[in-house]
């Protein structure tokens, strides 16, 4: 994961927000003693929050995800703002065009013979979880473009089949009842402490409970309606049952349609110059969006990758 500090709000801005990061103890004076340079503090500041927040696991490389602290949204925006306005700051979490897809069909292989709703159980905690952070493509998208090629047949025949097969590939036990969470643990504490699945499941279980709880300050509707005209987020990973299956051939024609459009960010967390509650709230999201990237990540690291 990269970082970096955008902000053309001359001297008194970027030294106000040291201070801020100071008195919010998100900065350290061990950091600030290394040089007493507001502009470097800062980006060590953005750096070791990433990183710790995603301790024991890294975040750093991660799905091309980025990290960048700024002052302007114009590089995502249509509307152009003043830049040397510095009123309002944003932290925002991106990634590159580069997509990682991973098999994940075995995985669920695993997971249903062990308990047959163990599969749409791990979903719920992994890959919903994901999504309250960023963007991920995987069945559900698949089963989103079935309902709008449904809605929309143009012959009617071949559409039919088309969908039908789409929806055939999803496996009916990712349509099964989640586990709650005590049928979950229970399962779970069934395998081994050794077992690869053990560890899995659990750190769903601790992704999806860092997830829920994210508390991101919101965007006021002036800068919300900047955003009317871009499209989706550019997915961080995708996942598929396997290799060439209908997830991936939804995301070839997804991915001609990004090259399209200008995607929006994956998460964007504003706050008010001067507002230390503001900043605390948007840093403590980010740290939480880092974790459960950094979560997802030890997740996948051993899945194949689909060619």
């Amino acid at each position: 994961m990269e970082e970096e500090y955008v902000c053309n709000g001359g001297t008194p801005a970027i030294c106000e927000l040291a201070k801020m990061l100071l008195r919010a103890e998100i900065g350290t004076m061990k950091d600030w003693e290394l040089d007493r340079i507001p502009l470097r503090f800062i980006q060590r500041v953005l750096r070791s929050w990433v990183e710790k927040a995603a301790s024991p696991y890294s975040a750093r490389s991660t799905f091309d995800f980025g990290v960048s602290l700024s002052n302007w949204l114009d590089d995502w925006q249509d509307i152009n703002e003043q830049r040397d306005d510095t009123t309002r700051l944003y932290l925002i979490l991106d990634s590159g065009p580069s997509l990682w897809p991973y098999i994940i069909g075995p995985l669920y292989e695993s997971l249903y013979k062990i308990h047959p709703r163990l599969p749409a159980s791990f979903y719920k905690r992994f890959g919903l979880g994901c999504r309250k952070c960023f963007r991920v493509f995987d069945h559900h998208d698949l089963e989103y473009e079935a309902d709008k090629l449904e809605e929309n047949f143009d012959d009617k025949e071949k559409d039919t089949a088309t969908v039908q097969a789409w929806r055939d590939q999803i496996p009916k036990y990712m349509k099964r009842k989640s586990l709650n969470d005590e049928e979950y643990a229970r399962e779970t504490r069934r395998l081994s402490p050794r077992s690869k699945l053990r560890r899995i499941l659990e750190m769903a279980q601790e992704l999806r409970d860092i997830s829920s709880n994210i508390q991101a300050p919101e965007l006021t509707e002036e800068e919300r309606d900047g955003f009317d005209n871009h499209g989706d987020s550019c997915p961080a990973f995708s996942l598929h049952f396997y290799s060439m299956d209908a997830v991936r051939g939804a995301l070839d024609e997804e991915t001609q349609y990004i090259q399209e459009v200008t995607p929006m960010p994956h998460l964007i967390l504003p706050f008010t110059m001067g507002n230390e509650n503001e900043m605390i709230t948007a840093f403590r999201a980010l740290a939480d969006a880092c974790k459960v990237i950094a979560l997802a990540a030890a997740i996948v690291k051993d899945l194949p990758m689909s060619e």
